[in-house]
């Protein structure tokens, strides 16, 4: 069981689309997804939890500042929930086939991989504080590349290049509308 999952894990980074309908073809039951949902939920959250306290607390952004790890999790979730509706609902616009359910195990086994991979930088972090860095820039790049192919997976579609052109277009949206409800948290300091 390890090494398919290792194995699943490597064919995700070379080939995105085969390791999702990999997945897809499993047919996995919805109470299996929402189990893999809460595991991976609190996998994040915990190690989420553990990179921010190895931070200095004047060195972290002002919204993660006194973050604890039930909040953590509770945006971890909501996130991947979000992403998973968001791809549902704007590749469907655009003729895609996902259902939400599919959307969501290839969130989830996206949000695995993130997991292992935050595992890595932080005993990087630990060992080889440069290398830490380097893995981060990595896991940005293998994150879209993943995605795109995952989004495109999910819907049938052909063009990854479009499908990459919807996923900017759609985090710049995202960042927008938070920034719109969230306002600038930047400290002013004294003036």
């Amino acid at each position: 069981m390890g090494a398919e999952i290792a194995e699943l894990l490597v064919q995700t980074v070379r080939e995105p689309r085969i390791a999702a309908r990999r997945i897809l073809d499993m047919r996995l039951a919805p109470s299996t997804i929402w189990m893999g949902f809460a595991l991976v939920v609190v996998l994040s959250a915990f190690f989420g939890w553990i990179t921010l306290s190895l931070v200095p607390e004047e060195a972290r952004p002002v919204m993660m500042a006194d973050v604890s790890p039930v909040r953590l999790a509770f945006a971890q979730g909501g996130s991947m929930l979000v992403l998973a509706a968001f791809v549902t609902a704007g590749g469907r616009i655009f003729g895609g086939k996902a259902t939400f359910l599919g959307a969501l195990v290839l969130a989830v086994w996206l949000e695995f991989l993130l997991v292992c991979l935050q595992v890595l930088q932080l005993v990087l972090v630990l060992v080889l504080p440069i290398l830490s860095v380097l893995v981060g820039y990595a896991t940005i790049v293998i994150l879209l590349r993943v995605l795109t192919g995952f989004v495109a997976e999910v819907h049938g579609f052909t063009s990854q290049w479009k499908v990459f052109g919807g996923i900017v277009v759609g985090f710049l949206v995202a960042g927008l509308l938070i920034l719109a409800i969230v306002g600038p948290q930047m400290p002013i300091g004294d003036v």
